[in-house]
């Protein structure tokens, strides 16, 4: 499996294996069902800290992505088999989730974060 990690990004290493793996999963490169290296292994693969990969193993598994079994490994949710809408609504989450860890990053605060999201919802209330 390969994640293309950018170390001199402004997003986190965490959020970026988050984000690479659940576009694997939108792509159905990774099916339900299909076994993920465990933390360990994927933090040689990635040459980065155990503790980065348990953060986004974690994140992945409260939003559902990613099962694990104790004494028998990690793995992309059987409940996770997303049609074509499904899909398009996920491509959606994670864009709007790359867009506000961004602005985050730029110093946007909560508030000023929802304002703009607001605006755009509501500049676009027209459209169906």
């Amino acid at each position: 499996m390969f994640l293309d990690i950018d170390p001199k990004s402004r997003i986190p290493i965490w959020q970026q294996i988050v984000t690479k793996l659940r576009e694997l999963v939108i792509k159905s490169v990774l099916i339900p069902g299909e076994k993920i290296p465990s933390i360990e292994e994927m933090a040689k693969i990635l040459a980065v800290n155990k503790k980065l990969v348990a953060k986004a193993y974690s994140e992945l598994e409260s939003l559902g992505v990613i099962e694990s079994v104790r004494d028998v490994g990690t793995f992309i949710s059987s409940k996770v088999s997303p049609d074509n809408d499904e899909k398009r609504i996920l491509a959606i989450k994670l864009e709007l989730s790359k867009l506000v860890t961004e602005a985050k990053q730029y110093g946007l605060n909560e508030e000023e974060i929802k304002a703009w999201v607001k605006e755009v919802y509501e500049s676009t209330n027209n459209i169906k």
